[in-house]
């Protein structure tokens, strides 16, 4: 009671509590401005470490993509034809198409595949943005012109397990025409390693 009447009654006694709550206040703000300035700098150290993740978790995607571009490679080359000889290769081409044809239920059908091999890459890599080691070879097919003959053959080739591409195509009455161009890939037949050796046997013998 007595503290009280004094407060009441001593007006420097009011501003001294005053001012002590004051200072009181202003450090709790103080305090808290600290704190606040604390938490903003531990949320921002972890929003640059969630960043890294992130940047990390996307480096490993491209992992995922290369593995993914392999496998649509290994599909791609999967699908080129492969013989030892151009001969070979142009044989095994009319050979498939007749076949289509006769599927497709064509009439008169002919097939002319590319004689010469003038579409075989050179030594500096042939026409621009052909691959060096593969050859293109076209083939014309001419059929009489029936448009459930036409659908199926361009399934057929669409579908097939060999990669084929359809150049042109000129449909008429009575006669359409079909110009169709493949990948293929020589590979030159291994020489027999015994075969070898029996020939490098009398030359080291001679000396």
């Amino acid at each position: 009671m007595n503290f009280i009447v004094q407060l009441r009654s001593n007006y420097r006694l009011r501003v001294g509590l005053a001012l002590i709550s004051g200072i009181i206040w202003l450090s709790l703000l103080l305090d808290l401005h600290d704190q606040n300035s604390a938490l903003i700098d531990r949320y921002r150290q972890a929003a640059a470490q969630l960043a890294r993740f992130d940047s990390q978790q996307k480096q490993t995607q491209w992992l995922t993509h290369a593995q993914e571009a392999k496998d649509t490679l290994a599909g791609a080359e999967a699908r080129v034809w492969q013989n030892p000889t151009l001969g070979l290769t142009q044989a095994e081409l009319r050979d498939w198409l007749l076949q289509q044809l006769l599927q497709a239920k064509a009439v008169q059908y002919m097939v002319k595949v590319s004689e010469s091999g003038g579409d075989k890459n050179d030594s500096k890599g042939g026409q621009s943005g052909d691959p060096a080691d593969l050859v293109r070879v076209r083939a014309e097919l001419q059929f009489n012109t029936e448009p459930t003959v036409l659908n199926k053959l361009l399934s057929e080739i669409a579908t097939g397990e060999r990669r084929v591409v359809v150049e042109s195509l000129n449909v008429r009455l009575p006669r359409s025409t079909m110009t169709v161009v493949s990948w293929h890939k020589l590979q030159p037949i291994a020489a027999d390693p015994g075969v070898a050796a029996g020939k490098a046997a009398p030359q080291t013998a001679a000396k």
